[in-house]
This record gives structure tokens, C-alpha cells and sequence, in this order.
């Protein structure tokens, strides 16, 4: 911790100096009770939601599961790079994937993100605003 963070706390008033040290022990309490844990896995859920392509492929898989190469072809970009977005989204636990025969389907893991996906729709509009 900063001394200049803490001259910074008292001169703004948030905390008397009296009580500084008082109030910044509660506020390391408030973080240490955050899971590290939990926070790793929502940052791998955000970041899977975070890019373009990904959330094109969850949409789409939202109609009905689709095969790498149908993906392939919808979003126009390599089978590398697909793959590479589909692992990402498996391992968020956003989608699985399917094996028939040599063929690999992705369908969505379960409807909780499409709900996800609809409320991402509300939101963009209400901060746009």
C-alpha cells in the first residue's frame, strides 16, 4: 500500500485520518473475500465472450448445431482459426462439442447462454441510449 494512496484517501475525505488504517484493513477484508478461484473462471467466460468471431459463432449456434465446416463457411474464415474459437468457447463451458463419425457438431451447452446472449442484446441497446 501507497502512502501517497492513503494521503490521497484522507484528502479526498472519504476516511478521517484518525480511522484510516481502521478503513483500509476493511477494504483489503472486502477483496480477500473475493474467490480467486471464481474470478479466473469469470475471466475466462469474458474473455470468451470478448471477441467477434465468437460471439458469431454463438449465435449462430443458437439456431441449431452446426459442424466446423458449416461455420467455416457461414463466418468465411480457416478451419484454424475456427477451432481455435470453438476451443475457447468449450473451455468457458459455453458450447460442446459432438462426435459422429469423423464429423464434429457444437451445439450450445446448455440454454442459460442463449439467455446470456439476449440479455448482451439488451444491454447494448440501453447504454446506447
Amino acid at each position: 500500500m501507497s502512502k501517497e494512496a492513503v494521503e490521497r484517501l484522507i484528502a479526498s475525505g472519504i476516511c478521517p485520518a484518525e480511522s484510516a488504517s481502521e478503513y483500509i484493513k476493511q477494504l483489503q477484508s472486502l477483496s480477500a473475500s473475493i474467490s480467486l478461484k471464481k474470478l479466473k473462471e469469470e475471466t475466462r467466460l469474458f474473455k470468451a465472450f470478448s471477441d467477434s468471431t465468437r460471439l458469431k459463432i454463438l449465435k449462430l449456434l443458437t439456431h441449431r448445431k452446426m459442424c466446423v465446416c458449416e461455420l467455416n463457411l457461414a463466418i468465411d474464415t480457416s478451419q484454424p482459426t475456427i477451432s481455435h474459437h470453438l476451443n475457447i468457447l468449450e473451455n468457458a463451458g459455453l458450447i460442446h462439442g459432438e462426435r459422429h463419425g469423423k464429423w464434429m457438431f457444437y451445439s450450445m451447452s446448455n440454454d442459460m447462454v442463449f439467455h446470456i446472449l439476449k440479455k448482451f442484446e439488451e444491454l447494448n441497446v440501453k447504454f446506447r441510449k
